[in-house]
């Protein structure tokens, strides 16, 4: 298994994303060019919103490479139609980098989760102290093309087995981007798990394992 610190985020370079192309597509090129790079050829997905929706450009992209695809809340799938945009959470996002501050932060990533009640102040700290180690990642996250890539129509062409997991009750991307994914992906499956936020993976830990393992052993 390999984590990618995504082109901005965390000990990955900086980047701004200019006016002519968009995050994920910068996203989708990184992650090939890290994949030719170590001998990759094809590799299996799992990716988190803004992980989802490199994930799903990465399909559109180099549709050789992908094995399968594993998307929790994942952004991508188009304008919402029952949401107004921006949503709640990427206005706590946005709020969260133009201002970043602990109380900022709290607000964004309650926003997250169902139940905010495990966000201690230490924890707290450490996401703040985290975010503020790469101060140039705000800034050229601030000077960056806020643009979302328009592939909805070329959704559809992905072939690989996809499993689409989200929360029904997530305030960062809506569950309608995943059923709209399940509509336009012909071998695709959605699990929709009630009293849970944006971060599946995490409130709903246990089962989002058990799903991913099985998908990935028979499907």
């Amino acid at each position: 298994m390999i984590l990618i610190d995504q082109p901005g985020y965390g000990e990955s370079d900086t980047v701004v994303v200019p006016q002519d192309t968009t995050r994920q597509k910068v996203n989708s090129d990184a992650v090939k060019d890290l994949m030719d790079t170590l001998g990759i050829k094809k590799a299996s997905f799992v990716g988190n919103s803004m992980g989802g929706a490199t994930a799903l450009s990465f399909a559109v992209d180099y549709p050789d490479s992908v094995e399968k695809l594993i998307l929790m809340g994942s952004g991508g799938a188009g304008d919402f139609i029952f949401a107004p945009l921006p949503t709640e959470g990427i206005k706590l996002r946005d709020e969260s980098f133009r201002t970043p501050s602990a109380a900022s932060i709290r607000a964004f990533i309650e926003v997250m989760v169902y139940d905010a009640s495990f966000l201690t102040e230490e924890l707290l700290q450490q996401r703040f102290e985290s975010m503020m180690l790469k101060k140039e990642h705000i800034e050229n996250f601030l000077k960056s093309n806020f643009a979302p890539r328009d592939i909805a129509a070329q959704i559809k062409g992905i072939k690989a087995p996809t499993l689409l997991i989200h929360g029904r009750n997530d305030r960062v991307v809506p569950y309608e981007s995943s059923l709209r994914l399940l509509a336009s992906i012909a071998s695709s499956r959605l699990v929709i798990f009630n009293q849970c936020g944006h971060w599946t993976q995490y409130e709903k830990g246990a089962e989002f394992n058990r799903l991913v393992l099985d998908f990935m052993q028979n499907n």
